[in-house]
Formats: structure tokens, sequence, C-alpha cells
């Protein structure tokens, strides 16, 4: 959908007659009501401005969307080809900013019209005459806009057809102005089998447009956009046609003569030696620009410039300019470029192009291929026949014995190598000592490769290899002479299994490294080992003059020298004695591990000990300080204890496990309840476990003395410490029960009648809201010792509140104890006793004669009043006690 207005971009408004393609001149149409008028709507949805005539293209007119304002080009089209519906199809799927956009298309009874929107720049034919030509920088910048332009055409399937200055327009919305193409109703589709009719212009057509309307279709019409851009810019450059630069004068495009003139430049018949570009008789210019130009004005289609060319231009790459080749010679389009057969060949045997070279080279059955090329030119028959001479080697009797795979590697590098000369190449790499080794040792082909080395080296290849690379072949034949020699020692001495295909590659591998890599390696072998236990290897490793495939065998070995064959080190004798006395010596310290560990659990049964051995000692604690501190209260005091000794118990496992991975790093991990029947049943494992400790320290400095006169660095073996972390767990337990047992004793001695203080706290009856809580009977009750003033200061509350039954009843008590010590009829009136409230400071009056709260309700004061004063709350004396 187009952004003007609300058009009906999908609709068209058609009659019954089909659309008229080659009716009267539009001279004596324009009166016609189907036709837009200046100054007048058309179609009710179009404000028509002006009719611009346009030389090659037929009328067009400006107009403006009424509905969005937006200015827009209508074109009448009158195109030949029967697929231009598809093609407006595919340009409306365009995106590129270097188009103009299309907005719909409609078709009036026989006359169809295309509207597109205006970019609002100037036709190139008018910029070109008020300004001086472009820089090259300039030219560049064009080039890009049009490169996006024309790419996103042919990502759709077409081509212009018809670029020229008046359907290009500079549009100067940025710095340097953009370059936008139109005459976009002149687009084709060039993928068809048909052939694809194409207006001709001598002017700015390419030279195999002379002569003939219609195109054959395929991807050969992709240049043709290029050759014209090309012309445009030659002309931007000479400030003028090439032509008239030529000749001097004004051409008219209507002339014929000057039309005939045009075409036999094209034809090469113009002027001399000139080629259809006439470039040879431009004026020195700018070095990049003349490359651009000789790349898009070549006139071979197969050699001229493409997008890809184009775009390295533009990246500052110089891509190959075949100008001077001859119009009609052939080269080989590929990847968007042209190719000579040996270039093509060359590219095609690199590593990035090897899986497709096969089709390219041998599938003549499709139109893309190099092998069809070649066929389809009597000229390139030479080419041909070094195909069928290279592919009749995959049928040869004398190698129907070889696997096909690695053959067909073989024949294609050989066909490619025909093709493209120099010497024999195998997926870019050159068949040397240096890629075959890389190849052999390259793990991941393994499987793939072994085999196309055998072939490589097989005796029946070698000399076809010859007849194209001789030196490729003479160092094959002498490396698989070497291997062969040394592969047979090696099975015959069962150093090596036929199935062992990485092992192979790596003989191979080093078969084909010069004799002096094989000689060092078995230099270094020596340096390294003193002996083998295998017989056969040592006669071998110690033969002052080895044959060469002994060498290389022992190279072969140097890497699983001690692994597989029994290879021993100057430095591994003191190593084994080493490693002997480091396991005895950790064998030694796990044992004195275990014993220290046991002694230090038995010294703390109350810790380590069973789980009824804990539960008895610490419920007996327990049992005590619950005794010493009855009530809910004392509960937490009571289990204290024993939560100490739980949380100690818990944590020893965190603390002795890093000595138990240390020092018995096969045993299984300390859990909670392990203990001193861990500990032996660990011990009984070990013969030694019976020996005394200080003999167990004593072989341990042995060892270790052993150790150091070995070997001056070994690590020595680590006494297990005394494991402090234990005994202080250890001792913690101890200090624990002892530090409860000597605080409820003192307290149970400190409290009068402890049994009844005891069952008084735990006795289940519960207060009545009535009763209150008396304290021990005194022997003899105090004098009051307050004064009651006359005239007590006055406290104002800040409120009142109503107190709970629970908080009625704890206040209560409260003032019972508050007063406790004096006679109640000496205090002479309301004791004030404070409750929690939510803000301020909340109190009840107490009646000490009563013995009893006076009522619930809260009185709330907001700061607390002295201590041991008479007061007047409410016009009431209250005593405010020592709280």
């Amino acid at each position: 959908m187009s952004n003007l207005g609300d058009p009906d971009f999908s609709s068209e408004e058609s009659a019954p007659a089909p659309e008229s393609l080659n009716g009267a001149s539009p001279g004596s149409q324009l009166e016609d009501a189907r036709f837009p008028t200046p100054g007048a709507s058309w179609l009710k949805t179009y404000e028509v401005l002006s009719q611009v005539e346009r030389a090659q293209c037929g009328p067009s007119w400006t107009a403006t969307h009424l509905a969005s304002r937006r200015n827009v080009v209508i074109v009448w089209v009158r195109s030949p080809d029967p697929r231009h519906d598809d093609a407006w199809d595919r340009l409306r799927a365009c995106t590129s900013p270097s188009l103009l956009k299309p907005v719909e298309g409609r078709l009036i009874e026989d006359r169809r019209f295309e509207i597109f929107e205006d970019c609002g720049g100037v036709p190139l034919t008018e910029w070109k005459a008020t300004n001086p030509p472009p820089s090259p920088d300039l030219l560049k910048a064009w080039l890009t806009d049009l490169a996006d332009g024309i790419e996103s055409l042919q990502r759709s399937g077409l081509i212009h057809g018809r670029i020229e200055p008046d359907n290009l327009h500079v549009v100067e919305d940025r710095s340097p102005p953009r370059l936008v193409m139109a005459g976009l109703e002149s687009v084709t589709v060039f993928a068809r089998a048909e052939a694809v009719p194409i207006a001709t212009d001598p002017f700015y057509g390419p030279p195999e447009s002379v002569g003939t309307p219609a195109q054959p279709g395929g991807e050969g019409l992709l240049v043709w956009d290029w050759w014209s851009v090309g012309r445009v810019f030659q002309e931007l450059v000479l400030g003028r046609h090439i032509l008239e630069h030529m000749l001097d004068f004004t051409m008219s495009r209507q002339s014929n003569d000057d039309r005939e003139f045009a075409e036999k430049l094209l034809l090469e018949q113009a002027h001399g030696e000139t080629k259809a570009g006439g470039l040879e008789a431009m004026p020195a210019i700018d070095k990049r620009v003349d490359l651009l130009l000789h790349g898009l004005l070549t006139a071979s289609v197969d050699a001229r410039w493409g997008l890809q060319d184009v775009r390295q231009w533009i990246q500052g790459e110089s891509p190959a300019a075949r100008y001077l080749i001859g119009r009609n010679e052939r080269l080989f389009r590929w990847r968007g470029r042209a190719w000579t057969v040996p270039e093509a060949a060359e590219a095609m045997r690199t590593e990035e192009f090897w899986e497709e070279a096969r089709r390219q080279v041998f599938d003549s059955g499709e139109s893309d291929t190099l092998a069809h090329f070649v066929r389809s030119d009597p000229g390139m028959q030479a080419w041909a026949q070094k195909i069928d001479e290279s592919s009749a080697l995959a049928k040869s009797p004398a190698l129907a014995s070889i696997p096909a795979v690695p053959l067909r590697e073989l024949v294609l590098a050989i066909a490619l190598q025909r093709l493209a000369g120099g010497p024999l190449v195998h997926r870019g790499r050159a068949m040397e000592n240096l890629y075959l080794r890389d190849l052999a040792a390259a793990d991941k082909f393994a499987g793939t490769h072994l085999p196309f080395i055998q072939v490589l080296t097989n005796a029946t290849v070698v000399p076809i290899i010859e007849k194209v690379d001789a030196g490729a072949a003479r160092m094959l034949s002498d490396a698989a002479k070497l291997a062969q020699r040394a592969l047979e020692r090696c099975l015959k001495q069962r150093w090596m299994t036929r199935s062992a295909t990485a092992e192979i590659m790596r003989l191979w591998t080093l078969a084909f490294d010069a004799a002096s890599v094989s000689q060092a390696e078995r230099q270094s072998l020596k340096d390294r080992f003193a002996r083998s236990d295998n017989a056969d290897i040592e006669a071998m490793f110690n033969a002052e003059n080895n044959a060469p495939e002994e060498v290389l065998i022992l190279a072969w070995m140097t890497p699983n020298a001690q692994q597989k064959y029994g290879f021993v080190t100057h430095e591994e004798w003191n190593g084994r004695q080493q490693a002997a006395l480091s396991d005895r010596g950790r064998l030694l310290a796990s044992i004195l591990f275990w014993r220290r560990l046991r002694k230090v659990l038995r010294f703390a049964p109350i810790l380590f000990g069973g789980l009824l051995t804990i539960a008895l000692t610490w419920t007996l604690a327990a049992a005590v300080v619950g005794f010493a501190w009855p009530g809910m209260g004392g509960l937490p005091i009571a289990f204290l204890p024993a939560i100490a000794a739980i949380i100690l118990r818990a944590a020893f496992p965190g603390m002795i496990q890093p000595l138990v991975i240390e020092f018995a790093p096969r045993s299984s991990p300390w859990r909670v309840w392990d203990g001193v029947a861990r500990c032996e049943k660990e011990l009984s494992g070990y013969a030694e476990h019976a020996m005394h400790e200080r003999d167990l320290v004593h072989a341990l400095s042995e060892i270790n003395a052993d150790l150091r006169r070995i070997n001056s660095a070994a690590k020595p073996v680590r006494l297990p410490p005394h494991l402090a972390p234990a005994k202080t767990a250890a001792t913690l337990s101890w200090l624990i029960l002892a530090c409860a047992v000597f605080l409820a004793g003192n307290r149970i001695r400190h409290t009068p009648a402890p049994f009844k203080h005891f069952a008084d706290t735990w006795s289940s009856r519960v207060h009545t809201p009535d009763e209150a809580w008396y304290p021990p009977p005194q022997k003899e009750k105090q004098d009051f010792p307050f004064v009651h003033p006359k005239n007590p200061p006055t406290v104002i509350p800040v409120g009142h509140g109503v107190a709970s039954e629970a908080i009625v009843l704890a206040a209560r008590n409260k003032g019972a104890y508050l007063v406790q010590d004096y006679k109640p009829t000496d205090i002479g009136a309301p004791v004030l006793v404070q409750v929690p409230t939510d803000e301020y400071f909340g109190f009840l009056l107490y009646d000490p004669v009563a013995r009893k709260i006076m009522d619930n309700r809260v009185i709330v004061l907001k700061d607390i009043p002295p201590r041991r004063v008479f007061i007047s709350i409410d016009g009431r004396p209250v005593f405010v006690p020592n709280y």
C-alpha cells in the first residue's frame, strides 16, 4: 500500500476491451476524457497539474493526490510486454529509496496508467545543463544510489531496460544530492524462457540491442542496465554524449541518420578501431572513473561489469575490466562476474568453491555450469576436451579398484589443473609435503583423508599425476615407499592395527615430513628416555645406524613412548620410588589422622557419643536448668545448653570434613552422627593400625627424609594436625554442661522452697479476673514514707482509652506488687499503674485498699510524671510509685 492518502491500490477500473498497445499517436488522443487534463480532477482522486513530454517515453502528467496532497506522476503505459502486469507486481515489492515508489495502476477502458510518487527532483538532463561536471566523489555517491536501485530490481527478477538522463532525477535532500531512478514503467521480467521485448535506443542501449527488438531471457540481461549507467556517466564526465563529443555537433535522438551512426558505434564500425564504448575518443580523466567506464562500457555481454563488480569498485577495489575484448567474445558468467576458463578453474579449486566445482566442471546439462559453457561455443572445444580427458580417468579400467570417493577428488583436481594450469591443487592447497602432512594430521578428517592419501600414493595413480605435476608425483612416490615399509614393520610387530586409522594417518604425516624432522624426533626420544621395556623396540632404539623406516617408526612412537611402548625415562625410576614413598606416607598419615580423631571423640562423649548418651546428658541438663528457672520464661534457658550442643555437633562435620578429604580422600564424607565407631571402622582396614602413635610419627619423618634425598623439590607428606577444632568443640561441650549445672545449682540454692516455687509456677490453676496475685506475706509492713500534700500539682490528661480485661488483670497484679511493702491504708490515694498504649503513656488507677483496679478507663498522659510523688488527675489525688 502507498502512503498517499487512501487510494485503492489493489483494484483497477477495467472495461471489457483489452488494453490497447498499438493505438494512434498520443497527440491525437490527449483530448480524450480518459486522459488526465491539466487543471482538472482525474478519477476523482488526483488533481492534474501539468503534462510532461518525454523524448522517448511518451506523455506523463504531474498531479496531486487529493486526499494526502502528495505529488505524484501519472504515466501512460504502452508496453508490448505480455508480462508487464507481472513486472508491475514485482516492482511494487521493491523498497529501495533509489526507485520512484509505485502507488497504483489503473486500466481505463483500453488505456493503462501507472502512478508513482514524485521524488521532487529534477531530471538529470536539466541538472547537467546548469551544473558543472560531477566530481569523482559525487559520481561514486550516485553510483551507490543506482547500485541500490538496480539490486532491488534484480532481486525482484526485474531490469529497468531504459536508464537514460531523462529517467534519472537529482534530489537535493542531502549532501551530496541523491539520484533516483524514474521511468519505471519500462521494467521487465528478465528470467523467462521466451524472448524479452525491450525498446531499443542506440544512444543509451548496449551493443546487443542493435537490430533485435527482443532479447533472450536469462541472467545475460543483468548487465543491460549497467551499460546504460556507463553511458550516462560518460556523458556526465564529458558534458555531452560521446557521439556529440566525437563529431563535435549536437545530435538528435529522433534523427534516423544520428540513430544509424549511434548503431555503427555500438557495432564498432563508426571510426577505425574505436570500441563500442567510445572511450578511445575521450580525454584523460580520473583513473578510478576511467576504470569504472572501462568496466561498464565493455561490449562483450559476458565481460561487462555487473552488480558485484560495481560494489567492489565502490568499496575501493579494482575489478578486472575487459574493455578491449571483442564484442562477440564469450566469457563464463559465474557468481555475478565474468571469468576466463583458467580464471574460473583457478577460483573453483579453492577451498571455498571446491564443493561447487564438481558440478561446474562435469555437469554439462545445467546451463549455468562451466562444462555447459565450454561445450556451447565451438571456439571452446579445446577446453571441453581437457574436461573429457580428465573425466575419462574415473572410468579407466586401471583405476577400477580405487574407491569412488577419493578417486572423484583426484579426478576433479586433475581436471581443474588442466584448465587452470600450474601445480596440482586440492581444496586450495598445492600437492606439497606441507599440505599432505597437514591433511594427514587433520584428526577430524581421519576417516576421509586416509583413503585419499592412499589413492594419491597408489603405484597406478602416481604416473597419472606425473603428467600434470612431476614434482608432486616424485614426492608422493618417495613418501609412499617409506610409509609402506614402516607400516608393514609396525603391523608385523603388532605395534599398530589396520583399524587404527588415526595412528596410520600420523605415520603418513611423518612420512611426508623431511628426513631431518624424523631424525630430530628420534634424538628427542633418546634425550628423554633411557630404554624401553619392549625388547624389539629396545634393540631398534639403541642401534647406532637406523634404517629410514626405523627412524620414521621411532618418530611415530615418540608421542606415546611411555604409554604404549614401554619407554622408561631417566627420571622415571626415581619417580617410581618417590611415588611409592608418597603412597606409604599418605597411608600412615591417614592412620594417624583417624587415631587422633578417635582420641578427641572419646574425650567428649556428651558431644560426640551415641544418640542415647547425648539425649540423656542434655535432657538432664535441661531438666536441672528448667527446675532452676521454672515457668514459660525459663524454657529457653532450660534448652539453651542442649541447643548449643546440637549446634556444635551439627557444625562439626563442616570443621572436620576438609581434613577427611585431605588425609582420607577415599573415605565417605563425615556425617553428623559419625563418632568413635566410624574411626574404628576406618582403622580396621589398615594392618598398621595397631602401631603406636609415636612410631607412626617417626615412620612419617623417615619417609619425608627419603623423599628429600631422592628429590629436593619433592613435596613432603604432611603430618595430620592435632585436631584443634575438634578439641575446641569437645572442650566447649564440657564447659557448657558445667556452666549450666553450676548456674542452675546456684539459682536453686538461693530460691526459698524451690520445689514449692517450681510447683506454684507451673500450677495449672487459672486466675479469674476478680482474683489478684499476692506476694508472700511479709513479717512486718513498712510505714508509708511519703507525705500527702494539701495541693498536689495537677497533670492534665491528653486523652482517655479503654483497657482490655487482660491489661486490667496485669495492671492489678503489678499494682499489688508495687505497694506490697506498705500498709494499704497509709497510702491514702489510688496508685498510678502504667499500661501499654499506642502513643504517649497510659495509666490505670489501682485501689490499694480494695486491691483492684478502680475501672478500665485508661488515662493517657503526654509525659511520665515524677516518681514517688502525689499528683492530681481529673481532680483526684493519685500516687506515682517507683516503677
